[in-house]
């Protein structure tokens, strides 16, 4: 039951979770695709991301169209920087939830990836524009992460680009995605002591309990 409600609700309750035994003794009471999309989140949070796309695969075979499940398997191919398959099943999720902005962001994280290009720029300000529009906490929060992200890797704005993504962080302090992405921000223009402090707070044992240390096996230490 309270894995299901982590379904229906906040996928933190999930995290939250994943260094508790109880976590795979609850998804036992969860049957179908729901079962499986949970163990590809599972893995993934782990960093087991071979696992995180069998368990997601077979959550997608048993239901089609799992939009949720599509959007995790994003997450696992930009864990494992496989961009190009990501940007492609990022794309098809958007086209079909054009409204919804975990899809909106999803494809953005890959096209900020790919080659920069004109193309790639107009479709980067869309996907702003869209999460603008929708216009909650979440999208707000998220339009923020991508303009300071156009700002650092297509205009060379740093000023611009480190405001913008505080602004992030301070609207929601809880929640660390911004801090990830000030990480690539602050490489992009040599900022080695703001990375290393950056990796240090991930490093503290209550947030390595929730996001892992996915981002020190992504991020290692510059040096």
């Amino acid at each position: 039951y309270e894995i299901a409600q982590c379904l229906v609700g906040s996928e933190m309750c999930i995290r939250d979770r994943l260094r508790d035994n109880r976590f795979k003794d609850e998804v036992q009471k969860i049957s179908g695709p729901n079962y499986y999309f949970l163990y590809g989140f599972y893995y993934r949070q782990i960093g087991r991301f071979d696992k995180a796309l069998e368990m997601l695969d077979k959550s997608m075979e048993r239901r089609n169209n799992f939009s949720k499940a599509k959007r995790e398997k994003v997450q696992v191919y930009i864990g494992m920087q496989e961009f190009q398959s990501a940007k492609e099943l990022a794309k098809e999720n958007y086209y079909n939830y054009m409204d919804n902005p975990y899809h909106i962001q999803a494809y953005f994280s890959c096209l900020i990836k790919s080659e920069k290009s004109k193309e790639n720029r107009e479709i980067l300000n869309q996907l702003i524009d869209g999460l603008k529009k929708i216009n909650t906490d979440v999208a707000k929060e998220m339009t923020l992460r991508c303009r300071a992200q156009v700002e650092a890797f297509y205009d060379g704005n740093e000023e611009e680009a480190l405001s913008l993504i505080g602004q992030a962080i301070e609207m929601n302090s809880n929640i660390h995605y911004a801090r990830i992405v000030k990480f690539d921000i602050c490489e992009r223009f040599d900022m080695l002591d703001e990375m290393r402090q950056i990796i240090n707070f991930f490093e503290q044992p209550e947030y390595k309990n929730k996001y892992h240390n996915n981002i020190c096996l992504l991020y290692t230490s510059p040096s």
